[in-house]
């Protein structure tokens, strides 16, 4: 029987995924073990789950696979692969052979408080100090970003981290604090997605005993790629621990391989928070494309690659470079966002409702999907200002 085409290029991927499960060698690439395995046939699948945390590439194997591979095959479709792959794997054995080396370790979690001069370190179960530090002040708002894979390139600052910052520090009045996960979501794409719920249940304790120095309605907790799914952990376990939600967790692309619903791995949805917002800039690629929160946000449609964007990773990025440029005074109103049910209905006029703000201003009452366009490059905002006026 024929298949249609993206199927049987699926279905390729997995005869490739399977074939080399019992030939793979740790010094080839993650492109060339998959390219090879072409060649060896499917009789030897039947180790596929032992085996399955070598076919799930690294960050850096993703990297480098967003320049080679996905020129030769359409990346959504070698991510389906991906996915459908993970999700057996995590179906037939929830742990995927982690062990307790690349489980979370309390004690090497971190909260990093941004400051001017000198960014402060403190253990999750030091925040008591991290609050007595002289750059927290306990009457400013208290931002809490949960990076992920993919977040940053291996040894380079942590870029979405220094860009959100710095759009905070020029708003002024903002304590901005980052979740250092990168020992637990820059291993093997399956264990980190594993990883997402365990870090959830210990960064919400860390954030309830801050509430005790900042009331809980100072608080936004956001995420990018799997840090996403993290925060919504996080909000899922404040809640029981305390009976009271977080006020808005954002999602900043939320990543989709081994995220499926009704599967193992529970990611960030309605519910998590009082208000959750997303925003979509990779849908369908290392983004998740299905609506999730309670309003989600569609720049450019729902599209893989994004205005300005030649890869993938390009565009799992522009989730955080927008909401950052949202931040910055003057552009409260620079990614106005109308509901509707596409890009297309929006642009023939079909849609009159009054637009909202995507970003740094959406409000705590937003319900349902909306559409907007960007430019393709910065200032990405469509009446965005070019040299924004910073208050300290």
């Amino acid at each position: 029987h024929n298949m249609p085409p993206k199927m049987s290029i699926t279905f390729r991927i997995f005869c490739i995924f399977f074939a080399h499960c019992a030939h793979s060698a740790p010094d080839l690439s993650f492109v060339d073990r998959v390219t090879s395995g072409v060649t060896l046939g499917v009789q030897k699948g039947i180790d596929i789950v032992k085996n399955a945390p070598q076919f799930i590439p690294t960050p850096k194997e993703l990297g480098e696979l967003g320049k080679e591979a996905f020129f030769g095959l359409p990346s959504s479709v070698l991510l389906d692969g991906i996915n459908q792959f993970c999700s057996l794997a995590i179906a037939t054995d929830t742990n995927l052979s982690r062990d307790e080396k690349t489980k979370p370790d309390y004690r090497n979690l971190s909260m990093i408080l941004y400051d001017n001069k000198e960014n402060a370190s403190f253990a999750l179960t030091d925040m008591d100090k991290l609050a007595q530090h002289p750059s927290f002040n306990k009457n400013n708002p208290v931002v809490i970003l949960i990076t992920g894979w993919m977040s940053n390139a291996e040894n380079e600052t942590n870029e979405a981290a220094q860009a959100i910052y710095k759009a905070y520090k020029c708003r002024g009045n903002t304590n901005f604090i980052l979740v250092d996960t990168a020992d637990y979501v820059g291993t093997l794409y399956a264990w980190s997605a594993l990883n997402t719920e365990d870090l959830g249940e210990i960064v919400a304790p860390a954030i309830n005993a801050l509430t005790k120095h900042v009331n809980i309605s100072q608080f936004h907790v956001m995420g990018h790629s799997l840090g996403a799914h993290i925060a919504g952990a996080t909000g899922r376990y404040f809640q029981d621990l305390t009976g009271n939600s977080l006020p808005r967790i954002t999602g900043l692309d939320p990543a989709r391989p081994c995220f499926n619903q009704g599967e193992a791995l529970s990611g960030l949805g309605r519910g998590d928070a009082d208000l959750v917002d997303i925003i979509h800039s990779n849908s369908d690629g290392l983004g998740k494309k299905e609506p999730i929160g309670d309003v989600d946000f569609y720049p450019n449609g729902v599209k893989v690659l994004m205005p300005g964007c030649f890869d993938i990773i390009c565009s799992h990025a522009r989730g955080w470079q927008y909401y950052a440029e949202s931040v910055y005074p003057g552009n409260e109103k620079a990614f106005a966002a109308t509901r509707c049910n596409s890009l297309k209905s929006l642009q023939q006029k079909k849609c009159n409702y009054h637009p909202i703000q995507m970003g740094y201003s959406t409000p705590p009452t937003a319900k349902g999907n909306y559409f907007l366009e960007t430019n393709s490059n910065t200032p990405y905002g469509k009446t965005a200002v070019k040299e924004p006026k910073c208050t300290t």
